[in-house]
């Protein structure tokens, strides 16, 4: 699961203002490394506390260029792969209620309440959360405002 944030064509923003390649990339990646480590922050702050606090603490970010390209990511680390199902939800499935015990544990109190869990969520599914989803909402004017300022520091919109 991953946000990805895209910059396309930095090429006529150079001609369209009169600066370097190299100064609209490295502003546009100053704000796009700022813009994704604010948006990070705040889908950890959403993201469900676990009974690990893993998922919580498996969001990074980075920025790479693809060409004209300035694309910031927000991602998880591997180990916490679950993060689509916990964000978007499932459909009914089997959860074997031995995965679901330190779960179950930590955050209800009873190893026995795994079989519940797995109960549920094989007649139901699980919910979502969209905690992805309502930081980008929470982030954007923030995001927004800051590549404005941007634009405003070479005289033009981005």
């Amino acid at each position: 699961m991953e946000i990805r944030l895209i910059y396309h064509d930095t090429n006529d923003l150079v001609r369209g203002l009169g600066v370097t390649a190299k100064q609209v990339h490295d502003r546009l990646t100053h704000f796009m490394g700022k813009s994704v480590r604010l948006l990070s922050r705040r889908i950890a702050e959403l993201a469900p506390l676990g009974a690990t606090s893993r998922l919580k603490a498996s969001f990074y970010s980075r920025v790479i260029k693809q060409g004209d390209k300035v694309i910031g990511i927000v991602t998880h680390h591997d180990g916490a792969f679950y993060a689509g199902y916990v964000n978007n939800g499932t459909e009914p499935h089997q959860v074997p209620p031995k995965r679901l015990i330190p779960w179950a544990s930590a955050k209800l109190g009873s190893p026995v309440a795994a079989y519940a869990v797995s109960d549920k969520i094989a007649r139901e599914g699980s919910p979502g959360q969209f905690f992805f989803e309502r930081a980008l909402e929470e982030v954007r004017p923030t995001i927004d405002a800051d590549f404005e300022r941007a634009a405003a520091s070479f005289g033009g919109p981005l």
